[in-house]
C-alpha cells in the first residue's frame, strides 16, 4: 500500500520538486550555504515530510503527510532552485539547494 505524490513549483529561477512514496522511513537532511538554508526531514510511520528553504526574500515550504496523505507546496521566489525528493521502499532521499544570484 504505497502512496505517491509529486509536487512541483516553478517561479522564475526557483524550482521546487517534492516527490514522496510512502512506506516506512526516517531520514533527516540539512543543507546550509551562506544565507541559504534548506531542511529536509522525513519520518515514517504515518510519514511526515517537511522541506523548508529560506534565502533572503525567498521562502519555500513543502509539506507532505502520509496517512490520509496531505501535500502542501508553497514558494515565494528569488534566485534559488531547491529540490527535495523522498522515495520510500528502498528509501532514497535527496535534498539539493542551489542559488544563483544575478543581483544580491
Amino acid at each position: 500500500m504505497f502512496k505517491s505524490v509529486t509536487c512541483t513549483v516553478t517561479c522564475g529561477d526557483l524550482s521546487v520538486t517534492c516527490t514522496v512514496t510512502c512506506s516506512d522511513l526516517s531520514v533527516t537532511c540539512t543543507v546550509t550555504s551562506g544565507d541559504l538554508f534548506v531542511t529536509c526531514t522525513a519520518t515514517c510511520s504515518d510519514l511526515f515530510v517537511t522541506c523548508t528553504a529560506t534565502y533572503s526574500d525567498l521562502f519555500v515550504t513543502c509539506t507532505v503527510t502520509c496517512g490520509d496523505l496531505s501535500v502542501t507546496c508553497t514558494a515565494t521566489c528569488s534566485d534559488l532552485s531547491a529540490t527535495c525528493t523522498v522515495t520510500s521502499d528502498d528509501l532514497s532521499i535527496t535534498c539539493t539547494a542551489t542559488y544563483t544570484s544575478h543581483k544580491r
